[in-house]
């Protein structure tokens, strides 16, 4: 079981990657390049789902679904993944004290960015305060989230609040 407290400490991720499946706690991003519209709201997305499960969760950048290290994340700008601009990001989507603590490590000549999300005390779900939509890699609109919207981690996917929730 994964325990969300915080910590973005190299153990942390080294015990994160060992569990060696996403889980409702725990999303894996082989690469994630937030210059681009669709991956940033996918972000986004994928961060407001896990503040609103309690306890929260982890991303964690540069690797597969399984945890293992990813080929696709070389020459990624990992300054980018600082936890006051992904902060700025998410907040301006939401209207809520969502906070991303991250850190970028290496293990075996490999980086990874560790980012937590901590559920606020309350519980209560936050909702998309704005439209989310980007340009899709074949020219379409695509909509990421609507503004009032409210997503929840379930797994290793991002739902709708139910109501029996």
């Amino acid at each position: 079981m994964i325990h969300v407290d915080g910590r973005t400490d190299i153990e942390k991720l080294k015990e994160l990657l060992a569990s060696g499946t996403e889980c409702s706690e725990i999303d894996f991003k082989e690469v994630l390049d937030l210059s681009k519209k669709c991956d940033e709201l996918d972000f986004v997305k994928d961060a407001v789902s896990m503040f609103n499960r309690y306890p929260g969760g982890y991303v964690v950048i540069g690797a597969t679904n399984e945890g293992n290290p990813s080929d696709l994340c070389e020459g990624i700008d990992w300054k980018q993944f600082d936890g006051a601009r992904l902060t700025d990001k998410i907040r301006s989507y939401v209207n809520a004290p969502l906070t991303a603590i991250s850190a970028v490590h290496e293990i075996d000549g490999h980086t990874y960015c560790l980012v937590c999300i901590k559920s606020p005390d309350d519980g209560l779900p936050t909702p998309f305060a704005k439209l989310g939509q980007c340009t899709d890699g074949k020219g379409r609109q695509k909509v990421v989230f609507r503004e009032g919207d409210i997503t929840r981690r379930d797994g290793a996917q991002n739902r709708p609040l139910e109501y029996a929730q």
